[in-house]
């Protein structure tokens, strides 16, 4: 039996869709969303719940609608609720109480049967057109034992190394599916596990339980009323669709010089690329079909597209439970029989299996050709940590498991909560895993993620409920599927494994199934318990603390699970717990789970102690403190509104008393380029001090390419901040942040620089995940529904021919747009126009003639920007508007230099013969002035990336300049000028360039 048989796919979601919108509200069932306040009852607001049903497993809808009587005949009453009626089996089957013990064969179920109340047996009669059967396989936990997982006991928290099972391969996994099947039985997770995995572990301050059944739906953010999906007509009469996947290489028009599937794809990143909606790519297709001659062959309607994106299915699996005990139910109409909770009701999450995305990427040349990175990357020191790689943890597993004759391939899996309403407490929570052997600017991209669940609720997700799937997916992968993979005759065999993880605090706090980060023995890394002063937990530094361990960690567990702490508040914060609330998956996904997650930079460095730092120094609510620089901060607004970033640095510093719309980014600038020049006489000398041991032990730990000695000097800089911090700003102010900071060195030696951990980029793309949401109802369904198309376009458009369709789709994908005239190499653009030497810049032809540069057949032309390896050089001559990115590093005979450009010269030969001239392919120069620097100090901390001017080496002949081939280029320098002295800073890595 096909897989695509067994599992829901994008099809079936974009059905979903489009049958959500014939909803009738005639009896007042569903309110209208402008009739609705900020107020009104949005329990319903979930990825699923019994409102929010619909048959998920009916075949694509044709555009037509269904009568008014048809749609009310499809209601049930459930609690004296009208509900929609959603039987993923037929009302004779599902009423079996032992399904889960009996083997049922494979039948044959009409799936307009499964979203009818009627019996299986007396189907609905529907046209022939219509007609589409689904096979719906029935298994038990025996089999799916069987078929590759063991029971693993309660007591087992430890990671399962080896599971012996049989072969699995292609895009077909077996034994996921039948595991995951989520239309054929009640799965029993504590045969797994056991019961105390499935406890609810939310904190009782944290946590958010619904009174009753869910309500009404919420309305729209924008107060607008969402439109009703319309047929798309022309002059009173359908558009008939009459092109199918088979036509799609067909001319989109006789002599039309694109084809219909390029028409499709430049659509398609058209409207990913410009965020737009269901109901606005309807219209799109109308407005394109308006120019377009007749006949054609151009899709017409929504429904048209997708169903020529069939071969672009995703298969998606939904996981219904208890929103009161966590136990697993078969659909959203089936209330748990075991739980005495009056308000309880069904919800439901989707999982993606992995082994279907793994398979989809590896069919892909890019990505496969990117896997090599690891292999062909150059190290600056072969010795330093440069990327994670060079961690202890992927070393281990590199050692253990990686010497498998196949491919073998890390996992890096991170989750968050994405708010998605102002109004309410709806998120979602997206497991990503990041595939580390891809080169850091590729891993994080739309398209090369694997997006394992998606969770959404008014409520955060139970740890182990969700985590239990997406373990599932996991095993096979660890012992090796067979996959096709691009340039290869014969399958190969995949080994994949998740080796570490990053999450702000309180995530990882919950998936680990510790304390919350404001509770006592809630540091994930040691067993420091803290002290709570006034109202909030602080970590006043403790030397010598023991760190966590798996061992340790064991005994907590079953400690925990006896004494049933979670229901027991006075037993939480006793220190044989250790902070442990109960087991967690986690730990059988992770080796060790303590060494394997990282501290994310962004929410404890840059939103968490540099936020805090400024808060402390400018707020009026410490401004009678004595670290408190309150009445200078008009002075360092000042200082930082008149500094021009270059380009690497996308947004402009803005000033302090803005501090709370800072982002994430704008921390992070500020910390390492300009905070320590800035801030020399705006704080007292002694908070100064102590503040430069953190810029410069977190600088050190956020570099490119990291010594040993480089670790082993921040850690012991960051010590001391955390040793002083109590003594200048109070212990009330020690926050979990800060204590964090004394085990930063340990992560980075064990997972590399903290740029290669940090959540930025998984920001980035929760943020593209809120973009893909148009409305409020079943917001998991929409995005999954497009969430195919993104990581589907990328090799859609790699097949097109060479064109201009694909050079359109291409440019569409560029996150910054330059005019390039000359593309130099791979990675080096001459961007903008090339024109003769002037009047004013013949000093130039002089000088390359003085170098011996220039000869009578030589060809002289200048430009004043340059575009290499992401980075933007703009000579000082250029007007540059707010930015200025003409100051740089650059590689000399003597070493290294650092200087101004003042323009690039592009030299080529003008024989129109065959010669012997130096120049027969163009030489491209640049011409730089000098700047004379030294390395910035204070009084006992010198900076690495940051220069002071020299002005005792200051030459101010004419011709002091040097001629530098571009290839000889480092990088681009932050100018900065502060109190009549120039400094000069240097990126710290080349990932993080914005």
């Amino acid at each position: 039996m096909d897989n695509d048989e067994e599992e829901m796919s994008s099809r079936n979601l974009r059905a979903l869709t489009a049958a959500l919108r014939d909803y009738d509200d005639d009896d007042g069932e569903l309110m209208r969303r402008d009739s609705l306040s900020d107020d009104a009852d949005t329990r319903g607001l979930t990825l699923g719940s019994q409102l929010d049903s619909a048959p998920l497993f009916s075949p694509p809808l044709p555009p037509s609608k269904r009568p008014r009587q048809e749609q009310k005949s499809k209601c049930s009453n459930i609690s004296g609720r009208k509900l929609q009626a959603v039987n993923y089996l037929p009302d004779i089957v599902a009423s079996q109480s032992g399904l889960r013990d009996t083997f049922l064969p494979s039948m044959d179920v009409d799936p307009h049967s499964l979203c009818s109340p009627q019996p299986a047996k007396k189907p609905q009669k529907i046209c022939p057109e219509e007609q589409i059967w689904t096979k719906i396989q029935y298994t038990t936990l025996e089999g799916s034992q069987e078929a590759g997982i063991e029971r693993i006991s309660s007591a087992t928290v430890g990671f399962v190394s080896h599971v012996p099972q049989p072969e699995v391969s292609g895009n077909e996994n077996e034994m996921c599916d039948d595991i995951l099947g989520h239309a054929s039985f009640r799965i029993d997770e504590e045969s797994l596990f056991g019961a105390e995995y499935f406890w609810d572990y939310h904190e009782v301050d944290n946590s958010f339980q619904l009174p009753r059944l869910p309500g009404q739906l919420q309305q729209e953010e924008d107060g607008e009323e969402e439109e009703e999906e319309e047929e798309v007509e022309h002059h009173g009469e359908l558009y008939e669709q009459h092109t199918t996947a088979d036509d799609q290489g067909a001319l989109l028009y006789p002599g039309a010089s694109i084809n219909v599937l390029e028409s499709l794809a430049s659509i398609l990143s058209f409207v990913q690329s410009e965020h737009i909606s269901g109901m606005g790519l309807r219209r799109l297709l109308s407005l394109i079909y308006l120019h377009l001659p007749q006949p054609n062959n151009f899709f017409k309607t929504n429904h048209a597209v997708f169903k020529m994106l069939e071969s672009l299915d995703e298969p998606v699996h939904i996981h219904h439970y208890c929103s009161a005990c966590y136990q697993t139910r078969i659909s959203l109409t089936d209330l748990c029989d075991t739980c005495t909770d009056e308000s309880r009701y069904v919800h439901y999450f989707m999982t993606v299996p992995v082994v279907s995305q793994l398979s989809r990427l590896l069919k892909r040349p890019d990505f496969v050709h990117s896997l090599q990175h690891k292999l062909t990357r150059s190290k600056q020191n072969p010795n330093n940590i440069e990327d994670i790689y060079d961690g202890e943890i992927y070393k281990q597993v590199e050692a253990q498991t990686f010497n498998n004759s196949g491919i073998s391939i890390s996992l890096m899996w991170n989750t968050d909560g994405v708010q998605i309403f102002t109004s309410n407490t709806y998120s979602l929570w997206p497991v990503y895993l990041v595939v580390n052997e891809l080169p850091p600017e590729k891993r994080f991209l739309s398209e090369n993620l694997l997006i394992a669940g998606l969770w959404g609720s008014l409520v955060k997700p139970h740890p182990n409920v969700y985590l239990l799937p997406i373990y599932k997916y996991l095993v096979p992968l660890q012992n090796g599927v067979e996959m096709e993979v691009f340039g290869e005759t014969e399958k190969q065999k995949v080994y994949a494994k998740v080796i570490c993880g990053t999450c702000d605090a309180p995530a990882t706090a919950m998936f680990m199934n510790i304390k919350s980060h404001s509770g006592f023995y809630s540091c994930p890394v040691c067993t420091i318990k803290g002290e709570k002063p006034g109202d909030a937990t602080v970590f006043p530094f403790v030397d010598n603390v023991p760190l966590r361990d798996m061992e340790s960690y064991r005994n907590h567990v079953k400690l925990a699970v006896e004494n049933r702490v979670i229901l027991t508040s006075n037993l939480r914060n006793e220190e044989r717990f250790c902070g442990v609330k109960g087991p967690t998956i986690l730990s059988n996904i992770l080796e060790n789970m303590f060494a394997s997650m990282a501290i994310d930079s962004l929410h404890c460095l840059y939103l968490g102690c540099m936020k805090q730092l400024l808060r402390l120094w400018f707020d009026k609510d410490f401004k009678h403190q004595p670290f408190s620089s309150h009445g200078k901060m008009p002075t360092l607004t000042e200082r930082l509104l008149s500094l021009a970033p270059p380009h690497f640095i996308q947004r402009s510093h803005q000033p302090v008393e803005k501090l709370v719309h800072w982002k994430g980014t704008e921390f992070r600038s500020f910390l390492f380029y300009v905070s320590a020049i800035l801030m020399q006489d705006v704080l007292q000398p002694h908070v100064f001090n102590h503040f430069a041991l953190f810029v410069k032990g977190v600088a050190a730990l956020n570099s490119s390419s990291i010594s040993l000695s480089d670790i082993t000097s921040a850690g012991s800089l960051l010590e001391q901040f955390v040793k002083e911090f109590e003594s200048i700003y109070g212990v009330d102010n020690v926050s979990h942040n800060v204590h964090m900071c004394i085990h930063l060195h340990d992560v980075v030696q064990r997972l590399g620089p903290l740029w290669a951990t940090s959540c930025f980029q998984f920001e980035d793309m929760n943020g593209r995940l809120k973009n893909m949401i148009h409305g409020t109802r079943h917001v998991g369904i929409q995005i999954q529904s497009k969430l195919s198309l993104i990581t589907h376009l990328p090799l859609m458009v790699g097949n097109l021919r060479e064109g201009p369709a694909k050079t359109y789709c291409q440019d569409l994908r560029k996150k910054y747009k330059l005019r390039t005239f000359d593309s130099i190499s791979s990675c080096i653009y001459c961007v903008g126009s090339l024109s003769d030497v002037s009047i004013d810049y013949s000093w130039i032809l002089v000088l390359l003639r003085d170098r011996g540069v220039l000869n009578p057949n030589s060809k002289t032309q200048l430009f004043h920007r340059l575009l290499k390896d992401r980075l933007l050089y703009v000579s000082s001559n250029y007007k540059q508007g707010a930015r200025n990115s003409s100051y740089c590093k650059y590689k000399a005979e003597d070493g290294w230099k650092y200087g101004n450009v003042q323009c690039f010269v592009k030299v080529s030969c003008t024989c129109a013969e065959k010669c012997s001239c130096s120049y027969q392919s163009p030489k491209y120069l640049t011409i730089i002035k000098p700047v004379p620097v030294v390395q910035f100090q204070t009084e006992s901390i010198t900076f690495n990336h940051i220069f002071k001017f020299d002005p005792t080496h200051v030459q101010d002949e004419f011709f002091n300049v040097d001629v530098v081939n571009i290839y000889d280029l480092h990088t681009v320098m932050y100018k900065i000028d502060c109190s009549g002295i120039m400094y000069l800073s240097e990126p710290l890595n080349h990932f993080e360039l914005e």
